[in-house]
């Protein structure tokens, strides 16, 4: 234990979970724009909503590491082959959840906002987000989860050399039970940590948007 608990702060590992992590921010953070650029475009128009939900469902029913191959055979090894596979984890949940809500925004609602003069801008501002958000935060913690377990498989197979699934597959290939062990202990905590530090705030700030911005 006390070998776990030095590694797991040695230069070295923290390196490695730092890999892990910008991958994950990078990735994600493009998932999350896309998801909301495509979602608020195609809100307004029922065939566009239509196609989009039907290719985020194909995406989604894709297993994400699925993709690596096609992605290496593409991209080559390395870094850009493994945030791909996390762009494309993390998309179609918030996808789908975006247009889950903006289904459901009252037309009479769209209609009075219309009326008084509001163009697409700013029904996409005034009116879709305020509506979107609880739904947007369910597909946010699904597809941070998504993500999260892609890029740790991905980091085994992409290619890469630092990571904390490389760190992972290292250790099992040299038999370091200590090894694996401490990988599979930081990634459950590091994943705990980003839903209870970082979502839960970010939860909490949304709504508090959305009530004071008035949503009814």
């Amino acid at each position: 234990m006390s070998r776990l608990f030095t590694d797991a702060f040695s230069a070295k590992f923290v390196d490695t979970a730092t890999s892990s992590l910008y991958r994950l921010v990078v990735g994600y953070g493009i998932s999350i724009c896309l998801a909301l650029v495509l979602g608020l475009l195609a809100a307004p128009i029922s065939l566009a909503r239509s196609y989009l939900r039907a290719l985020a469902g194909i995406v989604q029913s894709v297993p994400p590491i699925a993709w690596t191959p096609f992605l290496v055979l593409i991209l080559g090894f390395g870094e850009r082959s493994v945030l791909t596979v996390v762009v494309i984890a993390g998309l179609s949940p918030i996808v789908l959840s975006i247009l889950n809500a903006t289904e459901g925004v009252s037309l009479n609602r769209l209609r009075l906002a219309q009326l008084f003069g509001a163009n697409r801008l700013q029904l996409t501002l005034k009116v879709y987000v305020p509506e979107i958000i609880p739904d947007l935060l369910t597909g946010i913690q699904i597809g941070l989860g998504n993500a999260w377990r892609s890029l740790i498989a991905a980091e085994m197979v992409g290619g890469v050399n630092r990571g904390l699934g490389w760190s992972l597959t290292f250790s099992s290939e040299i038999a370091d039970m200590a090894g694996v062990i401490m990988g599979i202990v930081v990634i459950g905590a590091l994943a705990t940590l980003i839903d209870r530090l970082i979502l839960q705030s970010l939860s909490k700030r949304l709504l508090k948007w959305r009530e004071d911005h008035g949503s009814n």
